[in-house]
C-alpha cells in the first residue's frame, strides 16, 4: 500500500497533467497568450479572466481526479486484496482513500434520548402517552458525523482514528491496536464480505437478527469479525480486529437514533 507522502507526491504529479488536459483548447490558448505577454502588463480584465480560467481548470481536474480515484480503488479492492482480508474492507477502504477521509476532531454534541411515558388516570378514565427526555441516557456524537444513528455505549480506552462521510463510517482504536469500524448505509448502498475460510451464523442484536462473519487476517495477526443488521429503515455494519464478540454485540445493541 502506498504511504501518504508517496500518495500526495503522485497526486501532485497527476494534478499537473490533469490541469493541462482539463483546459479547453480556446482557454488554453488564451492563458498561454496572457502568460507570454510581457508588454503591455496585464490589465484588470486580463487578470480576472486568468483567474476564472485557472479556477475552471482546477475544478475540471478535481472532478476527473475524484472519478479516476474512485474507479482505481474499486479495482484495487477487486484484484489486489486477498480474499480473507476483504472481511475488513470497511477498515481498509477508509485507511486507503486518504483524500475522502476527514480526520476526526474532539468536537462532539450530545444526542438526546427520549423515553415513552404512559400515565394512567383511573379517576378520569384517561391514558396519557408522551415522550420525555432521559437526560441520564444522553450520549456523545462526533460533530462531523453525517449519519442518522450512532452507538450510545462505546468501550473505554478507544479513540477516534478516522471518519468518512459517504457513507458515514468511523474507526475507533485503542493503544493495543484493537479497532472497530461502525458504518451506516441506506437502501441504495451495498457491501460484500468474503466468507472464504470464515464461519458465518446469525445472532441476536437487541431483538434483531444479525449476520455474523468471523475469519483470520491474511497474515494470521488479526481475528476479523463483521456484524451486519438492519432496523428496516437503515442498515449497519460493525467490523473489528481482535475484539471480543460480547463487546461488539454491546456496541451494536447500543445504536440509537440521533436527536439534536
Amino acid at each position: 500500500m502506498m504511504n501518504r507522502e508517496s500518495f500526495v507526491r503522485a497526486q501532485n504529479e497527476h494534478l499537473d497533467i490533469m490541469i493541462a488536459l482539463a483546459f479547453d483548447l480556446d482557454d488554453a490558448e488564451a492563458v498561454q497568450q496572457l502568460s507570454e505577454t510581457d508588454d503591455p502588463p496585464l490589465t484588470t480584465d486580463d487578470e480576472r479572466r486568468a483567474d476564472v480560467l485557472l479556477s475552471s481548470a482546477f475544478t475540471k481536474a478535481g472532478q476527473q481526479q475524484r472519478q479516476m480515484r474512485a474507479n482505481g480503488f474499486r479495482a484495487v479492492l477487486r484484484k489486489v486484496l486477498p480474499a480473507t482480508l476483504r472481511a475488513a474492507a470497511c477498515l481498509l477502504l477508509i485507511l486507503t482513500v486518504s483524500f475522502s477521509v476527514a480526520f476526526a476532531t474532539s468536537a462532539v454534541f450530545r444526542s438526546k434520548v427520549l423515553t415513552l411515558v404512559v400515565h394512567i388516570d383511573e379517576e378520569r378514565n384517561w391514558v396519557f402517552v408522551d415522550f420525555l427526555e432521559d437526560q441520564d441516557s444522553a450520549f456523545d456524537v462526533p460533530q462531523n458525523w453525517t449519519g442518522l444513528y450512532f452507538p450510545s455505549a462505546l468501550p473505554e480506552g478507544y479513540d477516534i482514528s478516522m471518519t468518512d462521510s459517504t457513507p458515514p463510517r468511523i474507526i475507533y482504536q485503542n493503544h493495543l491496536g484493537q479497532n472497530f469500524c461502525y458504518a451506516e448505509y441506506d437502501e441504495s448502498d451495498s457491501i460484500s464480505v468474503s466468507t472464504e475460510n470464515a464461519t458465518t451464523r446469525f445472532i441476536n442484536i437487541g431483538g434483531t437478527v444479525a449476520h455474523l462473519v468471523e475469519s483470520e487476517s491474511f497474515d494470521g495477526s488479526a481475528h476479523v469479525t463483521t456484524i451486519t443488521w438492519t432496523n428496516d429503515h437503515r442498515w449497519f455494519s460493525l467490523t473489528s480486529e481482535n475484539m471480543t464478540l460480547d463487546t461488539l454485540v454491546k456496541i451494536a445493541a447500543s445504536v440509537r437514533k440521533i436527536i439534536h
